[in-house]
């Protein structure tokens, strides 16, 4: 009747934000997925990748801390090999937590995962009464949850990927599949390394054995010789051949009948 009104629209957006939030997580976990697997490539250094690892993770992932686990050298227990977003006092504090030996290990999810070889999540640091011994020095620190990966090499669980978020709730179903994939790749670049250690190890012991056997071959008087069982082909043949025949190693290695030509006809 001439009388003014107003009509107002609201539009609850919460959820909306949320899941953008959601995507853009997910998107900064592929971005990190994709610099590790790049690293895992070109990187030979174990340490240096292991380390590097870890700053993507905390740089590009936006997680408040990561800390790789691997296993005390010669012991049970579980050592912080490389990490990235933590202090030095948080250092003290996660070396008193994870301990020497895998029984003094307090944190019951680094625990779950080297024990159950899948991962192990706490989502609510500051309610979980599985956290209850760190919660305080957690909380202080902007962790509010924390997920620890198994990594594996050859099916066997050799440590662990601690990573932690500053929102409650953070790993989810996609969240943690993103994860494990990672976790995998890690565990197949520590496969790899020990590979190639095990590789270099062989190669260092032929080596030294070669080196023994020169050292025996190049210091007795006596004539031996390898060749294959047609007796066609000279595979070896010790120095002490030039001083006793006369003649050449090279020749032998020509051809293994011409030492018969030194040879006394009537013999």
């Amino acid at each position: 009747r001439g009388e003014p009104h107003v009509v107002a629209t609201f539009v609850d957006i919460t959820e909306r934000k949320r899941a953008e939030l959601h995507i853009r997580q997910l998107n900064r976990t592929l971005a990190v997925l994709s610099d590790i697997n790049q690293l895992i490539v070109r990187e030979k250094d174990l340490a240096v990748m292991l380390e590097s690892a870890c700053r993507i993770a905390v740089e590009k992932g936006g997680f408040r801390m990561a800390w790789i686990g691997r296993p005390v050298p010669g012991g049970d227990g579980v050592s912080i090999a490389a990490h990235a977003g933590a202090s030095a006092d948080t250092l003290d504090v996660l070396h008193a937590l994870v301990g020497d030996r895998r029984e003094d290990c307090q944190c019951a999810f680094t625990l779950q995962a080297l024990s159950t070889a899948g991962h192990a999540v706490c989502n609510d640091i500051a309610t979980d009464p599985q956290a209850a011994v760190w919660h305080d020095a957690a909380l202080q620190r902007g962790y509010r949850a924390m997920a620890s990966l198994p990594l594996k090499v050859a099916g066997a669980v050799t440590g662990t990927f601690n990573l932690y978020a500053a929102e409650p709730n953070f790993f989810d179903d996609e969240e943690l599949r993103l994860l494990d994939e990672l976790a995998s790749d890690i565990g197949f670049a520590l496969e790899v390394h020990a590979l190639e250690a095990e590789r270099r190890r062989a190669e260092q012991s032929l080596r030294a054995s070669e080196e023994r056997f020169r050292e025996l071959a190049e210091n007795v008087d006596e004539i031996f010789w390898i060749t294959t069982p047609e007796k066609n082909q000279m595979h070896y043949v010790s120095p002490a051949y030039e001083t006793v025949w006369g003649r050449t190693c090279a020749s032998l290695y020509a051809d293994p009948r011409t030492w018969l030509e030194a040879v006394h006809t009537e013999d």
